[in-house]
């Protein structure tokens, strides 16, 4: 077979080591093409390969672009490996108004042609610059001297430079706001007593301040506010309003709780599946006295942490979770030998100074770890509603990536995308709602069923997917006030429900029931998660005008029993596996004839860069292709439909990604997690860059199918 080469390209680079010359191959065999670097083969294919651009720094090649099948490809690299080729995106989001010029303030926004590889993030720290922020599209806000940007100008790598601007650092319209309290973001956490010292220089009284990089402060005038926006110290800021807003038998059996607990064999000393040993918080007021909320052999009655006061919306919530069910079978929770934890929201409401000193929604969340062993905690209530991710869903976001706790949220009721700021959060479980009519039968669920209230829905405003998963809206029987029983709905009432499928979902791994993880072993919140989501039933829809669509259900309704009838045979990998970038995690597995193939990647991602547009700072895809070689990338048409598509493209916005396939091709198949960005290190039992993941896989027959 003839081999020719048809393109060998000098490129040169200029860097700190001045110019040389590295060249890459485009070599011809037969039908094939392929482009060879240093005797490395970056990729191979049978379609014809032209328009390639370089990308390099200090001689070493980082990037390549090029074109086949009119198609743009892109491969970068780093930690000694090329990346996976992958198609190049058009655009992602960017809500900067990039005209506005800005004298220097020491932050500046720079625009990459490439990944942040590990070359370029050295050689970046190498010229004193200290990476502050990573969004999607290769952006960075660095922080440094003035003499950075002039040499960054100029670099290969480097598209432009700008001067960060005051008004990215505000939300629309956010300067028109009549508010005095406003939430004031650092631009790095290990300078938050500066930014506290400059805040008092400034005249701004410090009111309160969250381990999540935040501080409460009082904002007596514009021009206060237009100096503080100037710092190098503050990243973001944005008016407070302070108003925190509710969002108000079947679910049992069609979750699975009944099937669980009915089904597995039983401990006479111990019921199985009813949340024995399970802790979970609900962040709202009950009244502990209610008979379903009294001590048993196996918990306590409900523990109150900080504010004690009642709350007829709490009071059914918590019920929903942990009632026994001892005045009426109806009223059964989820969670019916667990032990409940409680505290009012208002623990939450910002006072006079002094009157927080246990710290806000981190600090106690951390205590509630630390001094209770709580596993979960959910809240049925948010700040106002918004379109965007703010600086409560970016502390939401850091609450769950520093405590690695599962957090489920209500998205809220409003029947649009305006929902609850933490529910835009992508670390946390997000829930919508659906109608079920009084029937644990799907078949008849609805989202919009003519009622005055509906679930609030997605996507979100960089379009992931939100809500995660679905509850019922209407008629669950639960706890009142008084010692009696109620019908409750919204929002409000899925959000628990869901948490206790969490709920479930951990005493499955305390028992040691699921396939590679020890009774000893935790579940850490992003496996929970991938679990819960994993095992869920979709609802039957195509295209997004559809009732039951994607952003409608997300991902459906918790369903349990999946998960338990193939507790033995799912392959999860509980944040066991670091991956640098371009590495990937790969496994072989087998279809059989007829059977299905689920597979499920969530990883636990640092907060966005609020205001930009993109919440999602780490990217890793899931891809799986099949014995023809046919591939499909995570998410690739389940946005649209039930059932993923070949051919498609990586998700760049999510980090939940899925394949779902009913009847499988036979034979043997491969599961890969890549590693396209490490931007930011979230696997901190290492020294490397790295970030950790959850996966779940299984085939046989599963809720690949929708209802």
């Amino acid at each position: 077979m003839k081999t020719s080469i048809i393109g060998c390209v000098a490129v040169f680079f200029l860097g700190s080591c001045g110019a040389r010359e590295l060249p890459y191959q485009i070599i011809k065999t037969g039908s094939s093409e392929k482009i060879v670097v240093q005797g490395q083969t970056v990729h191979q294919t049978n379609a014809s390969i032209d328009s390639v651009r370089s990308f390099g720094l200090d001689g070493e090649l980082v990037s390549l672009e090029w074109r086949e099948q009119g198609q743009s490809y892109t491969a970068n690299y780093g930690n000694q490996v090329w990346s996976v080729p992958r198609p190049k995106s058009t655009s992602l989001p960017l809500r900067f108004d990039l005209s506005l010029e800005s004298s220097p303030t020491g932050l500046y926004l720079v625009q990459l042609q490439t990944p942040l590889v590990p070359s370029i993030r050295d050689w970046l720290q190498g010229h004193g610059a200290r990476v502050l922020r990573v969004m999607g599209g290769h952006r960075l806000v660095l922080a440094g001297e003035q003499k950075l940007v002039d040499q960054l100008v100029g670099l290969s790598f480097v598209s432009w430079v700008k001067n960060f601007h005051s008004s990215w650092k505000v939300p629309v319209g956010g300067y028109a706001s009549e508010e005095k309290v406003w939430l004031i973001q650092a631009a790095e956490r290990s300078q938050m007593e500066l930014l506290r010292a400059e805040l008092v220089n400034r005249g701004i009284k410090v009111l309160s301040y969250s381990k999540a990089g935040f501080f409460h402060g009082l904002v007596e005038s514009r021009s206060q506010l237009d100096e503080l926006l100037e710092s190098p110290l503050v990243i973001w800021a944005e008016p407070d309003s302070q108003n925190i807003e509710l969002d108000m038998d079947n679910a049992r059996i069609q979750g699975g709780a009944n099937y669980l607990e009915t089904n597995f064999a039983q401990d006479s000393a111990v019921p199985a599946y009813t949340g024995v040993g399970i802790k979970g918080h609900v962040l709202e007021g009950i009244d502990p006295s209610h008979p379903d909320f009294a001590a048993s052999e196996f918990r306590e009655k409900p523990i109150g942490v900080d504010n004690l006061t009642v709350s007829s919306h709490g009071h059914k919530t918590f019920g929903i979770l942990f009632g026994s069910g001892l005045g009426n079978e109806k009223s059964r929770g989820l969670l019916p030998n667990g032990q409940g934890y409680y505290t009012h929201y208002t623990q939450l409401y910002l006072e006079e100074p002094g009157s927080r000193a246990q710290g806000g929604r981190y600090e106690l969340t951390e205590r509630l770890i630390e001094d209770h062993g709580v596993m979960f905690q959910t809240a049925s209530w948010g700040y106002s509603t918004t379109l965007d991710y703010t600086l409560r869903s970016a502390e939401m976001d850091q609450i769950v990536f520093d405590l690695d706790i599962p957090i489920m949220q209500s998205q809220s009721n409003a029947g649009t995308r305006w929902s609850r700021p933490q529910a835009w959060a992508k670390n946390v479980i997000s829930v919508g709602g659906v109608y079920h009519f009084e029937t644990a039968d799907p078949s008849d669920d609805q989202w919009d069923a003519g009622k005055f209230s509906r679930g609030s829905i997605g996507p979100a405003e960089d379009g992931r997917i939100k809500p995660d998963l679905v509850g019922y809206m209407d008629t669950t029987y639960t706890t009142n006030l008084g010692g009696g029983y109620i019908e409750f709905g919204g929002t409000s009432g899925a959000t628990p429900m869901v948490a206790g499928h969490v709920g479930l979902l951990l005493e499955m791994a305390m028992r040691g029931d699921l396939n590679g993880i020890d009774r000893q072993d935790r579940l850490h919140s992003a496996t929970a998660k991938a679990l819960l989501i994993h095992g869920a039933a979709q609802y039957a829809f195509a295209g997004r005008d559809g009732d039951m669509n994607r952003f409608h259900q997300g991902w459906g309704f918790p369903d349990l029993r999946q998960i338990y009838r193939q507790r033995q045979d799912l392959t999860i990998i509980n944040e066991s596996v670091p991956l640098q970038m371009n590495d990937r995690f790969q496994q072989e597995f087998v279809i059989g004839p007829g059977d299905s193939v689920l597979a499920t990647l969530v990883y636990r991602d640092p907060p966005g860069v609020i205001g930009s547009g993109l919440a999602r700072v780490n990217d890793l895809d899931l891809r799986l292709t099949s014995p023809s070689g046919q591939v499909f990338w995570g998410n690739a048409g389940l946005k649209d439909s039930t059932q993923s598509q070949p051919d498609g493209a990586p998700d760049e916005i999510d980090t939940v990604e899925r394949v779902i396939i009913d009847q499988a091709e036979e034979g043997v198949w491969t599961v890969e997690v890549l590693a396209s960005e490490v931007n930011q290190d979230t696997y901190l039992g290492t020294p490397e860059l790295d970030a950790g993941f959850a996966l779940v896989l299984s085939r046989g027959v599963g809720n690949a199918a929708p209802y």
